[in-house]
């Protein structure tokens, strides 16, 4: 969709919602996960807290944790490198999908219940890592003092006047 001035400006559905009923996209209807998209806030929302002096680029992720990262790699996995896909974790998968909102669990209890493995030393290589952005999420809760969802609306979301 296309917005202009407040008013839907276009709208046009492509491909199928559900591809074995052969129900095409609605425009109108048809409601899509916003799945990697999310990133973008998040690296924003850490970005913005960088601006503000709360964190730094360089410094080791464990530093805004109530709970450790094992020191798998004498290097200290840096904020950076959660932003650059170079942290060294495994990517994981388990669990990160959540179907009904009341499978959920709190941010703290899955990062550790579902800890990536550190795979190689942070910097070494990109490694498209969702953990990282889990982490980052968690790490931006911690450091405003406001739940990820709230300081995404809020600090984000709202002043760009999106809904």
């Amino acid at each position: 969709s296309v917005v202009k001035d407040g008013e839907l400006f276009f709208a046009k559905g492509y491909g199928y919602a559900d591809l074995e009923k052969d129900i095409p996209v609605d425009p109108e209807q048809t409601i899509f996960s916003i799945g990697s998209v999310g990133k973008t806030f998040t690296w924003t929302a850490v970005m913005q807290l960088v601006e503000q002096g709360k964190l730094d680029l360089d410094a080791d992720v464990n530093t805004y944790l109530d709970f450790r990262i094992p020191d798998t790699y004498p290097q200290p996995i840096a904020i950076k490198h959660l932003l650059t896909h170079t942290s060294g974790f495994e990517e994981v998968w388990i669990g990160s999908v959540v179907l009904d909102a009341s499978d959920q669990v709190p941010p703290r209890e899955w990062l550790i219940s579902h800890m990536a493995a550190r795979m190689r030393p942070p910097g070494d290589c990109a490694a498209y890592s969702n953990f990282n952005a889990m982490l980052a999420g968690y790490i931006v809760s911690r450091v405003s003092g406001q739940p990820y969802e709230q300081y995404i609306q809020e600090h984000i979301l709202d002043p760009l006047g999106m809904v």
